[in-house]
Order: C-alpha cells, then sequence, then structure tokens
C-alpha cells in the first residue's frame, strides 16, 4: 500500500495509529508516517537490531499481553 493508504482505510490519524512489526522495514514504514511503533523480535531481526532501527518499544515475543497492551496504549517500555 502506498503512503498512509493503511491509515486511511482504517479511518485513523498517524497520532493515534501504532504499528506491531518485526523488520527494520516495519519500523522504517512506520516512521515515514508518523507512527509508533512495536517492534517484535520473534522473526529474523533480533532485539538490538529493531532497537537500532529506531522502534520505540521491542519486545522479545507476544507472550506478555499485559505489557503489550500497555504499550500500544501509550504507556513507556521498562
Amino acid at each position: 500500500m502506498g503512503r498512509a493508504q493503511w491509515l486511511q482505510r482504517a479511518d485513523t490519524p498517524a497520532k493515534d495509529a501504532v504499528l506491531i512489526g518485526d523488520t527494520p522495514a516495519d519500523i522504517d514504514g512506520a516512521q515515514a508516517n508518523n507512527v509508533r511503533v512495536i517492534a517484535v523480535a520473534s522473526g529474523r531481526s533480533n532485539e538490538f537490531t529493531l532497537w537500532d532501527a529506531g522502534a520505540q518499544a521491542v519486545l522479545s515475543d507476544l507472550r506478555d499481553t499485559e505489557l503489550l497492551l500497555k504499550l500500544v496504549c501509550g504507556d513507556k517500555p521498562h
């Protein structure tokens, strides 16, 4: 999808959106659209790579759903 087209489809302004991704490309796409990004090191990219790419938060996996919800709602990571 083109720039911000997915935001338009979701009828969501960038300031209210959160992208959950697992690659530096996901982080780049979120940043290009001024969207917060939570990265998950469950794929080929490790935590260091995701932090280095500029993620605002990085999780090792999605098991801690309470933490994930806090991050999606805007709480800062520990």
